[in-house]
């Protein structure tokens, strides 16, 4: 791969000593190395500032140190910020990348169209904190289409992203990442304003454990998705949130970024809430949204009663 482009890496840092120095080493068998590593640490008391110096003599990290707690939105935004890379990539502290996640991205990045902002994100291998295998996520083939990702949620640390991308993204991102995830406010703008595409192949470990900001698998709740897939559902489902989501993200980017067709498909999804409820006739009735997405979302709504189970 020829690559004459700044690449960067944003991650955001808090208490992670005890996997950083396995998502570092991972990040150093890259076939394609970055330019930067810019390290947003939101506080950590533990020895986490330590590894990043001790790493910091094998590869080209910048750490930044919070003086307050941001949280995980804004800890997110400030490494994105201070990134100067033509494409950049996000990176959690717990994870490990296979050695092609890089050029894979940015092979898929040069062959996209370049006149608007684009964003790749790819599959996941699931395991747990000992990197045991416990779910592979995967698609049938690459996905293009905007209208067939309306009911996705781009993985924060399987994304990258070009500049123009970070240009349109509203000068203040959500400050709540358990009502508006920063992964999915940037998805959600790149579906509002350019290409987005997924890459069917896994190209990470997504370790959960007890301290995970997102996703957090039990046992059981793997279980029950060998035998009924609710928890596919679950993330397929078009939510109340997602809808609130929507109608504050379409006042917030500037309308003159914003898709004619895609602001269309956005305001009908947004207006289909009926007192913090989905008014289903409504959303079933809109033309741009595919019948099979309809149809995961109602099911995916349903879903939603078991995910607690």
């Amino acid at each position: 791969m020829t690559n004459t482009k700044k690449i960067s890496i944003a991650l955001a840092t808090y208490n992670g000593e005890k996997y950083l120095s396995e998502l570092l080493d991972s990040l150093l068998t890259q076939t394609v190395l970055p330019d930067e590593i810019v390290v947003s640490d939101d506080c950590s008391k533990d020895n986490t500032i330590q590894i990043l110096r001790d790493y910091s003599k094998k590869l080209p990290i910048k750490v930044l140190c919070n003086e307050s707690n941001l949280g995980v939105n804004k800890n997110f935004e400030k490494a994105v910020k201070m990134c100067s890379g033509d494409y950049i990539l996000i990176c959690d502290q717990d994870d490990v990348w296979l050695p092609n996640n890089i050029e894979k991205k940015i092979c898929i990045l040069e062959k996209m169209p370049q006149h608007l902002p684009m964003l790749v994100f790819s599959q996941s291998i699931v395991t747990d904190k000992n990197l045991r295998i416990l779910q592979k996520r995967k698609l049938s083939k690459d996905i293009v289409d905007w209208r067939l990702l309306l009911t996705k949620h781009g993985q924060g640390t399987t994304m990258a992203f070009n500049r123009m991308l970070c240009n349109v993204l509203p000068k203040q991102w959500p400050n709540d990442f358990n009502i508006f995830p920063y992964d999915y406010y940037i998805y959600l703008t790149a579906l509002l304003t350019g290409n987005v595409y997924t890459s069917k192949d896994a190209l990470m470990f997504y370790r959960t454990h007890d301290n995970n900001a997102s996703l957090k698998v039990s046992k059981f709740k793997n279980i029950l998705k060998q035998i009924f897939p609710t928890y596919k559902l679950y993330q397929d489902r078009i939510s109340v949130e997602m809808m609130n989501n929507m109608k504050w993200l379409l006042s917030a980017i500037d309308e003159k970024k914003i898709i004619a067709e895609r602001k269309d498909c956005f305001e009908a999804i947004s207006k289909c809430n009926n007192e913090k409820k989905i008014d289903w006739i409504r959303f079933l009735n809109i033309e741009n949204v595919p019948r099979s997405i309809k149809l995961r979302s109602l099911l995916g709504t349903m879903a939603f009663f078991f995910k607690d189970l």
